[in-house]
């Protein structure tokens, strides 16, 4: 998974990508962050990471952009159980 930006104009700034898995193996958490460039209408994708699944884990994923002095948070709580 990544996180994807698209702007209507273009855009540089900072992101922070977190996702933390929970399940019968444990807790492991993901963090990562660094700067990023966009043009106008590009969706730009930043961050990767894979992340298994074991039967009875979930993940939380959230995603922090800041850009143009403003800070934009989506957050995807049971972002996805099996």
């Amino acid at each position: 998974m990544s996180g994807r930006i698209v702007s209507h104009e273009n855009v540089q700034g900072e992101y922070r990508l977190t996702i933390t898995k929970t399940g019968p193996a444990g807790l492991t958490k993901f963090n990562q962050s660094g700067r990023f460039s966009t043009a106008a209408n590009v969706e730009t994708h930043v961050g990767s990471a894979t992340v298994s699944l074991e039967k009875g884990a979930h993940y939380d994923v959230q995603f922090l952009i800041e850009a143009a002095g403003r800070s934009y948070v989506c957050d995807a709580p049971g972002g996805a159980k099996i």
